[in-house]
């Protein structure tokens, strides 16, 4: 696949965590709720005490193989990053980042260990070991990170090595075709580049409550906002991160600020249109004020988490520190959740309007821990995490090479 390349950039996957008001996470923690009664905090001491209930592309929780030789081509993942859930249909969307496609299950909320998928976008069978080769087309994709679902079903792929995100529209089929690119001119280019309507490495993609598409467009070390309707080839109408639409650098070219960054990975809106962005090479998550309807056109954020100020960049452990974040999502109380990657974590930030010091934490047993294991109630690299409208949670766990889900609480 032919492409011009500025420079690299780490993978990184967007992380949804819903923690809903009267129901929590099917732990297997020996904790009984009343009827009505809200779910209290998680604690760090109980956080091993998660166990998931079901995992993709490993016959078990204890194995970490890349393509595990033991299932078959339909049911192997290596290094999967972007995961999605749609609501209306139940389909789960995996993106299979060393295999170069996106897997779809039938139902989400329903898969057994080890479960095939029943559809495979962006090769034209399951047989594993393509590398991006090749002319670049509707039908190919090469490192797939960030996957969303609109609200009419389409599928949204952010094809990184590809410098383009794509969309699917269901019913979806083997090998199909995507029908609308952004980040590049036609469907058959893939050019690295910096501009309005052009995109370099993308990593994660979201919606706001109107529609209109965030992009983490990581090697130009912003994000891009095109506006509903989108349309094939749109340009970009607000850069975040840049002073204009031509500017590339990490930070400006300096050091780090309020109103610069350096490998955006991950992003989320709140329903006021706030925007939280997982800095991968910053080492924290900044948080913007409804950034479309700012009244300065050089955006600058307002909050910082995992850094005492806008101006440090150490990677840290504790409730207070994070080390090459990936991505954020926000629960059904309007908690934050990041993922910690290196830190073999997930922190939760209960008011984060008001708090950036993480008041819970998942995968680890207490808040200095941050070592990686392949069990039912560790991780080793998690990636992407959704929650679906029943509570489940699916956490896509990259160098354990597999998808976990852990069902809801009764």
């Amino acid at each position: 696949m032919s492409k011009v390349r500025v420079h690299s950039s780490r993978q990184v996957l967007f992380l949804l965590v819903i923690l809903a008001t009267g129901a929590g996470f099917h732990a297997r923690v020996k904790r009984v709720l009343a009827t009505g009664a809200s779910a209290q905090p998680l604690q760090a001491t109980s956080s091993r005490a998660f166990t998931a209930d079901a995992v993709l592309g490993q016959p078990s929780f204890t194995t970490p193989t890349c393509n595990n030789p033991v299932l078959g081509s339909s049911q192997q993942l290596c290094h999967p990053v972007g995961v999605a859930v749609d609501e209306s249909s139940g389909l789960l969307f995996v993106a299979d980042g060393d295999n170069n496609r996106v897997l779809i299950w039938p139902s989400a909320a329903d898969f057994t260990d080890g479960e095939p998928a029943s559809v495979v976008l962006g090769q034209p069978d399951f047989s594993i070991g393509r590398k991006c080769t090749g002319s670049t087309t509707a039908h190919t994709i090469c490192d797939p990170n960030g996957l969303v679902v609109d609200a009419s079903g389409h599928l949204f792929v952010s094809d990184t090595d590809g410098d383009r995100i794509l969309r699917f529209s269901p019913p979806f089929s083997n090998d199909m075709a995507a029908d609308m690119v952004i980040g590049q001119r036609s469907l058959s280019t893939s050019i690295c580049g910096v501009g309005p309507d052009i995109l370099c490495s993308p990593r994660d993609v979201g919606f706001d409550a109107s529609s209109n598409l965030f992009v983490a467009d990581s090697d130009n070390n912003r994000v891009l906002v095109f506006k509903a309707p989108l349309t094939s080839g749109e340009r970009a109408s607000l850069v975040i991160g840049q002073a204009s639409f031509n500017d590339k650098h990490c930070n400006r070219n300096g050091s780090p600020a309020a109103d610069t960054l350096c490998g955006p990975k991950g992003l989320v809106l709140d329903s006021a249109g706030n925007l939280y962005v997982a800095e991968d090479d910053n080492s924290r998550v900044v948080e913007f004020n409804d950034p479309l309807h700012a009244a300065a056109t050089d955006i600058a954020a307002r909050l910082v988490f995992g850094q005492p100020d806008f101006t440090t960049t150490a990677c840290n452990v504790g409730a207070s520190g994070l080390c090459h974040p990936d991505h954020v999502a926000l629960g059904r109380s309007g908690q934050l959740i990041v993922s910690d990657s290196d830190n073999n974590r997930l922190l939760v930030y209960d008011n984060p309007l008001s708090n950036t010091t993480a008041n819970q934490v998942i995968g680890q047993p207490d808040f200095t821990s941050n070592t990686p294991t392949t069990s039912a109630s560790g991780f080793a690299g998690p990636k992407a995490i959704t929650v679906d409208k029943a509570g489940n949670l699916y956490v896509t766990d990259e160098d354990n090479n597999r998808l976990v889900r852990f069902d809801r609480a009764e």
